[in-house]
């Protein structure tokens, strides 16, 4: 199988996880709805099409789904996370070569913790919130920027 025919098949995937998602958890019984995208569904990455793509979609499913549950008082926004000091970069750590430019590759020269993720999200589900609709918040550290 080719790469671009692998990438369609595992866009199409997550695609399907992703609308099953929207529908199973309709955000009308809570009246707010936060979803998860990339700093690379805002950013082009070489060698990422089929990410950047999905993720990028992510943003607008968000602003749709926005414009549609909007009428019945009901936010919908997304983050957009950098790199983030999970398992996913247990192997870059490995690369001697590679780890420093990557853990600084931002405005703030550092790698993010899950809980500034989690933190950006409970502000983003808090009243203080209340106006906010079909916003992506970057959670980055300026690697947008960057």
């Amino acid at each position: 199988m080719c790469m671009h025919e692998t990438e369609r098949k595992d866009s199409n995937c997550y695609w399907r996880r992703r609308r099953n998602w929207t529908r199973n958890s309709h955000p009308i019984c809570q009246r707010r709805s936060e979803n998860t995208s990339s700093l690379l569904g805002l950013k082009g990455k070489k060698y990422q099409a089929a990410y950047n793509a999905s993720k990028a979609g992510v943003i607008l499913l968000t602003q749709n789904a926005a414009l549609e549950y909007g009428k019945y008082n009901i936010r919908v926004n997304a983050i957009a996370p950098g790199a983030i000091d999970t398992k996913i970069i247990d192997g870059w750590k490995q690369d001697a070569r590679k780890w420093p430019i990557i853990s600084r590759a931002n405005a703030l020269g550092r790698i993010g913790t899950p809980e500034e993720v989690a933190n950006a999200v409970l502000f983003l589900a808090s009243d203080e919130a209340s106006f906010i609709t079909g916003a992506t918040l970057s959670v980055d550290g300026g690697g947008l920027i960057k």
